[in-house]
């Protein structure tokens, strides 16, 4: 057998540990103005877990342990929220995240700075992850995800949301959906010939 291409430079330790459910205290490494796909503005949060938290740099092993080219931060160490609701009002996440933050480094958000983002950069913030269901070749797996910002502080205690579970696909039934009547099969009578 012919030894494959950089074989001797393949990484197998790369960091396959996943964020657990529940509370975290984490340190904001960047953030991000931007749109979404559809054009709203948003920021893109980039964070790991701090030093007193259980699994304190969990993003920043994953990500050195990359060894592709393109590599980037880790999809589970970001968080997209969108700054205006479907109505152009504050979105609710949005504004629990920037509560969360002046709460957590005693703080009050300068909206008129000229580099808005910046004042994000390595402040404290707790975020709490919740369990989502994915499917993967026909079997059912759950990941853990960042679900919503909290006080630094009272990461540890914040409830754990419920498991995210996959919309099931309707299955085929014989009973029609409430409020239509089913229609009876054609008899002889029925027939117009």
């Amino acid at each position: 057998m012919k030894k494959p291409n950089g074989y001797d430079d393949c990484n197998i330790n790369s960091n396959n540990t996943k964020p657990e459910a529940g509370g975290h205290k984490a340190i904001i490494l960047n953030l991000e103005e931007c749109k979404s796909k559809t054009g709203k503005d948003m920021v893109k949060v980039y964070f790991d877990f701090d030093k007193d938290d259980a699994q304190a740099g969990l993003f920043t092993a994953k990500y050195k342990a990359n060894d592709k080219p393109d590599k980037k931060w880790p999809f589970d160490g970001t968080k997209w929220i969108l700054t205006e609701d479907n109505e152009g009002n504050t979105n609710k996440q949005f504004k629990r995240f920037i509560t969360a933050v002046e709460q957590s480094n005693n703080m009050t958000v300068n909206w008129e700075a000229k580099d808005f983002a910046a004042q994000f950069k390595k402040k404290k913030v707790g975020i709490v992850f919740g369990e989502e269901e994915r499917e993967y070749n026909g079997k059912i797996y759950t990941d853990a995800k960042p679900q919503f910002f909290v006080e630094y502080k009272e990461a540890e205690k914040a409830k754990t949301p419920a498991v995210k579970e996959l919309v099931k696909k309707d299955e085929p039934t014989d009973t029609p959906p409430e409020g239509f009547t089913p229609i009876p099969e054609p008899t002889e009578d029925d027939m117009p010939f």
